[in-house]
Order: structure tokens, then sequence, then C-alpha cells
């Protein structure tokens, strides 16, 4: 079903006019050429892809002077290009991005943000690219894990670890199983895989843990809603993932459910006020918010804020533009938005929001 769609998606944009170059990365206003939708050349998947932007998508991008002085995300630095799909973190007090879609573009890419200098650089390339791949931060290394391949979205087992002052990836031991849409976590030393899609389109519901010390794999608990395109963030020893879909974009769900792995134990919690599957999810302090996603007729600009002593939802401002395929990381008081799709299957915007946490 992914696939179909994407296939559909570049034979459509094939037909598109020709698109003009995006402005440049001052997070100063959200304009029409923010946004990177359509490309005439699509089917080639040409390199190109990523440095265009469809001026006409107007309706997603304008934001008046009093809704902008009105919402408290906050613009900053866009991203060197449109990009969707990707793997995101903090990672020594940076945010890492990595993998996914540049335009209609499948990349190897790693790039990195300094907040304090508000400046993006790229960082050591994947060993191959990848997109729906997912990033974790283990003290001073950091872990590609799967993630899919080509347009067929083929799920990848495959795994990588960057070891801190090194210049390259290095391979780790492959998980079980192929996967790619999942969520995962760093909890006392091990990682933690849920969810996401497996061989030949299957959910997948086992949990995989990853003993960096032992350079190994063992299957834990299994999910008790099998799902992809869910989101994730860990707090208080535990793995929490947070709604998703059933391979389609008309099946998302609200569910909640935390993963205990000193119990290899699964709990069910209040669910989210809002259905989402491609969205995002991440936590600083106390509160963790999700944000964005994609239906069938839409991306998301609303978010929901999780107040994790009480276990209570309330929705939370929502960002400027849509995201859905974003990153979403928690650094420095802040929840960040990266990145992404402002309408459903590809339509990559280089956008970066953020929010301060109360």
């Amino acid at each position: 079903m992914r696939g179909f769609c994407l296939v559909m998606l570049l034979a459509t944009a094939a037909c598109a006019g020709t698109p003009t170059p995006p402005t440049d990365a001052t997070p100063d206003a959200i304009d029409a050429t923010s946004v990177d939708t359509s490309a005439s050349d699509a089917a080639t998947l040409d390199a190109s892809m990523d440095d265009r932007a469809d001026p006409s998508d107007a309706a997603v991008a304008d934001t008046s002077a009093s809704d902008a002085a009105d919402n408290p995300w906050r613009l900053e630095p866009r991203l060197p290009a449109a990009w969707q799909e990707i793997g995101a973190t903090a990672h020594n007090g940076e945010l890492w991005v990595a993998g996914g879609f540049e335009g209609f573009r499948i990349v190897d890419s790693v790039r990195v943000f300094d907040p304090r200098t508000g400046a993006w650089r790229d960082g050591p390339r994947l060993p191959t690219a990848r997109h729906h791949v997912s990033l974790v931060s283990a003290g001073d290394d950091l872990y590609s894990l799967g993630g899919e391949l080509g347009t067929s979205f083929t799920p990848d087992a495959t795994c990588y670890v960057l070891r801190r002052g090194e210049a390259a990836w290095r391979p780790i031991a492959p998980m079980p199983e192929a996967r790619g849409a999942m969520a995962a976590g760093f909890i006392d030393g091990s990682i933690y895989v849920a969810g996401g899609v497996g061989p030949r389109s299957t959910l997948v519901a086992p949990v995989y843990r990853y003993e960096p010390g032992a350079d190994r794999w063992s299957v834990r608990a299994e999910i008790p809603t099998v799902r992809e395109h869910l989101a994730s963030f860990v707090y208080a020893g535990r793995l929490f993932v947070l709604g998703g879909r059933r391979l389609t974009l008309d099946s998302v769900t609200n569910v909640v459910e935390a993963y205990d792995p000193s119990a290899d134990r699964w709990q069910t919690l209040a669910p989210m006020p809002t259905a989402r599957g491609g969205f995002a999810a991440s936590v600083w302090g106390d509160t963790a918010i999700a944000n964005g996603g994609e239906l069938e007729s839409e991306a998301l600009v609303t978010a929901d804020a999780l107040d994790l002593r009480t276990m209570s939802w309330r929705r939370a401002p929502s960002t400027r533009v849509p995201h859905h395929g974003h990153g979403s990381v928690g650094l420095d008081g802040r929840i960040y938005v990266i990145g992404g799709g402002v309408r459903p299957i590809l339509a990559a915007t280089n956008i970066v929001e953020s929010l301060a946490v109360p």
C-alpha cells in the first residue's frame, strides 16, 4: 500500500510545472517557497530534487503577522534541504537527523543542529541510503537501527553505531528480523525496539533488546497493539509508545502503551486525544508532546501534551505548518519539530519549529 502510494505520487509529480528554488535557511518567516511539494522530473529521482519547492502551496505556508505573533512555536534555522521520513534524536547536546527523503530522493544524509550557534552542519553519512530509520543516543554513542530501503519500502535489519570522536559508522549485529517505521529508546544500558513493519509488509509484535557491550539482540514481550508509524519517548525507565497505524492511512489509532524492561511487561495508559499515525513525540522534564501526523486527506498541525506526573492529556498549541514523517526532539527546555511533509505521502518541508516547555 505504501509503495503503491509513492509510485502514484511520483507519476503525478512528473506532470507538475518546474518549481522555483527555495529561500535561504533563515527562520524569519514562512512563505510559499518553504515547502517542497512537487517536481517536474520526479520519475528520475535525481539529486536536484531536494533543492526545489512548489510555489503554488501558499495555503499551507501562509501565516499572517497576527498569527505569527500569537503562535508560541518559534521558527528555527531551516534544514539545508526539504526532508521527511527521517530519524531524529538529541545526542551530546545537539539535534541529529538521518536518512529519509530529501525531496523525492532517498538519502544517506546526516545533519546536525547546534542550538547554541543556530547552525546546521553535515555529519558522517549513513553507510547506505534509507528512510523510516530509528536513531538512538546511548551515552557517547549514536545508533542507526533498521529502516526501509528503496521505493519498495523494504524493511531492513542492518544497524550501525557512530562512536564519539569517530568519522564513520560501524556495523553492529543486525536485528533478529528486518524492521522499519518503529519505536526505539535507550534504557539502563540497553536499546529497545517496538512495533514497526517487518518483512512482506507485516506488522511485528516482539520487542527487541540490544546490549551494546555484548553486541547481542534478544527477543522480549510482545507489544499489545501491533502497529507501525508510531511515536515513542523514554521516561522514568519505560518506553512509551503512542498511536500509529496498521499499514494504511485510514487506520490510525490513539492507543498509548508503556513498556517496563525490568519486568518485561506492557501497561495500557490513557489514550491520546487525537488518533495519529506518521507523527512524532518527545519529552522534556515531566511533559511529553505528540505532534503532527498524517491522515488520508491531510497532515496535522495539532499537538497534544501529556503531564507525566498525572498521566493526563491536554491540547497543546498547534504548530505553524503541518508535519508528518518528521522528527521531534526535546532539548534544553524546548521541543523541536524538524522537517517532515505538509501533505499526505510526500510533500517535504525544510521548516523547523520549537516550543518552550512550561
